[in-house]
């Protein structure tokens, strides 16, 4: 874990190490930093997995689950402490908000999120997006490329040049009527 902390601890910048706030502030990044990932962002919620909640107390009856996309499953309880988990038996096929229900009634609601992994930013080699189709990928790497594809692939008409001459124009028809009651006067 890694705690980030955008200023200067100096008193020139500020009064931060002499307010009340900063030995809290030190123990709290320092707890942050040095505590483990919890049991319950491991369990987070992901597309691909079956949604979990955490109930307060034994549910009636069977427990539904309903999410996005016409996503049904049934849940099973499972005794955690101090209170009850509901696991759905079916994995998220989507994102999404998931509702637990028992009885008709709504007992839990959690948001279901895509994988982080999925939104790793790293760059990938190019040779990995090969479809094994007969169209390869383009590697555009330079400007005069970039503008070949875009020309190439452009759909519709440009109409900023025509926008910008009648501009032009209108701007040049009112300075001549401007200079001509200029004139009169």
């Amino acid at each position: 874990r890694v705690s980030v902390f955008l200023g200067s601890l100096s008193d020139e910048w500020g009064d931060v190490p002499y307010s009340g706030a900063f030995v809290p502030l030190v123990r709290g990044m320092l707890d942050h930093a040095a505590r483990g990932a919890s049991a319950a962002e491991r369990d987070r919620p992901t597309v691909g997995r079956p949604p979990t909640a955490r109930l307060e107390s034994a549910p009636s009856g069977s427990v539904t689950v309903r999410g996005p996309d016409s996503y049904r499953s049934q849940a099973t309880v499972v005794s955690e402490g101090s209170g009850f988990r509901a696991i759905a038996d079916a994995p998220a096929t989507a994102p999404g908000f998931f509702t637990f229900e028992v009885g008709g009634r709504a007992a839990a609601t959690v948001a279901v999120n895509p994988d982080p992994i999925e939104s790793d930013l790293a760059p990938i080699p190019a040779d990995s997006l090969a479809s094994g189709g007969p169209v390869r990928p383009r590697v555009l790497s330079t400007l005069s490329s970039l503008r070949t594809h875009l020309r190439e692939t452009r759909q519709g008409r440009e109409l900023w040049l025509p926008f910008l001459v009648a501009g032009a124009v209108l701007l040049g028809a009112e300075l001549m009527l401007g200079s001509v009651r200029m004139a009169r006067t």
